[in-house]
């Protein structure tokens, strides 16, 4: 199987030009549902739900537990925030409220943050069974998805994209690390085609599939070595899957991890891979996509 190397030249271009007539609900809306008492990570989730934005999206809300709503509410003033049933500080299921985040939602993505496993999997199960768009599934959310069957992926209803580190696999699998890390680049492409789902192993070097095209992006440092680095990928995934961009959801993934490392390894003209914050990526990102967008 043919494996493809991203690069600059390769995502040269990706993005098309906005029309001028265009207006944000033409962009689509991205929403973010994460948080619990135990990793709240205010700024983080934050600068998640804005990562979303700077990919274009036109909408980006972010929803988080009862408790937790009165840290994010204003901190961004882009973005709309709400908050989701808790029991204890933990996101529980309520039909109400999951019926409101699938609503006019063109991408969502679950699970940064997140504890009260089991909850999380009925919030997933019912997303898997209505919701008609695009579902990131990240952190706590593969942790409440390796709680399920796993055929619920093969007849989930959303467009599904998974984006574990080896750790997280190792559960989704039932294989230890060490014998994934053999190779990853088999087990990354057997689950992806079996479950019909698009996958983003993390790593040094990240492996991206569907089970039929396999990418593989170097771009990143060891700045990226830092809690919050996933959950800024979750949010420009988000933003990414909630627009209409013609291109395969395979290579959009794997621009949404390019375009991450690339922020990263734009920062070290200017700092060390010590010093790299997820607030800096952010600042980081329109750089990133200036060469990516037709001219």
């Amino acid at each position: 199987m043919e494996i493809i190397e991203t690069s600059d030249a390769l995502f040269q271009g990706f993005l098309p030009k906005r029309e001028e007539w265009t207006s944000k609900f033409d962009y689509g809306r991205a929403v973010l549902l994460g948080g619990s008492k135990d990793y709240g990570g205010a700024p983080l989730l934050s600068l998640s739900a804005l990562s979303s934005l700077r990919l274009g999206a036109g909408f980006a809300t972010l929803y988080v537990p009862e408790p937790l709503y009165g840290y994010y509410v204003g901190r961004d003033p882009q973005i709309i925030v709400q908050p989701f049933p808790s029991k204890d500080g933990n996101l529980v299921y309520q039909e109400k409220a999951v019926r409101k985040i699938m609503n006019k939602t063109t991408a969502i993505a679950l699970g940064m943050g997140v504890t009260g496993f089991e909850e999380t999997a009925r919030i997933l199960l019912r997303l898997f069974t209505s919701y008609e768009g695009y579902l990131i599934v990240d952190a706590g959310g593969l942790t409440a998805l390796a709680m399920l069957d796993a055929n619920y992926l093969n007849m989930a209803v959303p467009k599904i994209i998974l984006t574990p580190h080896t750790g997280e696999f190792s559960r989704l699998i039932g294989l230890p690390r060490e014998e994934i890390e053999k190779d990853p680049i088999r087990y990354a492409v057997e689950y992806a085609r079996m479950h019909h789902v698009t996958l983003i192993l993390k790593g040094h070097e990240s492996i991206i599939t569907d089970g039929t095209e396999v990418y593989r992006n170097k771009t990143g440092n060891t700045g990226l070595a830092k809690a919050g680095s996933g959950d800024l990928l979750s949010g420009i995934l988000c933003g990414i899957f909630a627009q209409h961009i013609d291109q395969s959801d395979v290579k959009k993934a794997a621009f949404g991890q390019y375009l991450l490392g690339k922020a990263a390894d734009l920062l070290l003209a200017e700092q060390s891979e010590y010093s790299i914050l997820a607030e800096d990526i952010i600042r980081s990102l329109p750089k990133a996509l200036e060469p990516c967008i037709q001219k």
